[in-house]
């Protein structure tokens, strides 16, 4: 078994991802308070492992991980993020393309969108190869909005503030370089303007 630790923020999202390198390393991971109360106890499903809550007690949060049966051993990959957290994110504009790269199968890649009420999110995640793009874009107060398996998001924004869009592998199965845009479809501001002929 193998113990971590994490600090909490009440009312944060916090997702944690774990996945074994090869099938017969099946995780389970257990979430404890810090009081020491058994919070979570989470089973491999198709070989992943996701714990996803918004959590509302401050302090040490402790999380052990460990093969189900006991009876293999190996690598396995193990990552960790808070939703709007600033030193988490990027900041993502409309008309902007950027390139990145997750570094590992289970982990993902943060970006904050500033947003005002009635406006229309367009954003498209490709990856250029290793892996299927999901798109999750969450709340500021960690409450998801909308979320794609096929890399592309197209939502209404219902409440002006900050938006977190996440982006990682479909089934934490896959790594490497990928390209994200997003779009506001209903400002002039975010394009140059284009003529017939």
């Amino acid at each position: 078994t193998d113990a971590y630790h994490f600090e909490v923020i009440p009312g944060a999202r916090y997702m944690i991802r774990a996945k074994g390198a090869n099938s017969n390393f099946d995780a389970v991971m257990r979430i404890y308070s810090p009081s020491g109360a058994l919070f979570a106890t989470l089973n491999e499903t198709n070989n992943l492992t996701e714990f996803s809550q918004i959590l509302d007690t401050a302090g040490t949060w402790y999380l052990l991980l460990n093969e189900k049966d006991g009876d293999a051993s190996g690598v396995y990959y193990l990552s960790f993020i808070e939703v709007g957290a600033t030193a988490c994110a990027g900041n993502l504009s409309c008309g902007q393309s950027l390139q990145g790269n997750l570094a590992q199968n289970t982990s993902w890649k943060q970006f904050r969108v500033s947003a005002s009420a009635g406006q229309k999110l367009v954003a498209r995640g490709q990856a250029q190869s290793g892996f299927t793009p999901r798109l999750d874009l969450f709340r500021a107060n960690g409450f998801l909005a909308s979320s794609s398996q096929n890399g592309r998001i197209d939502y209404a924004i219902d409440a002006s503030g900050d938006f977190y869009l996440l982006i990682s592998d479909n089934a934490a199965a896959g790594s490497g370089t990928f390209q994200l845009a997003m779009q506001w479809a209903d400002d002039s501001g975010c394009g140059p303007t284009v003529s017939y002929n």
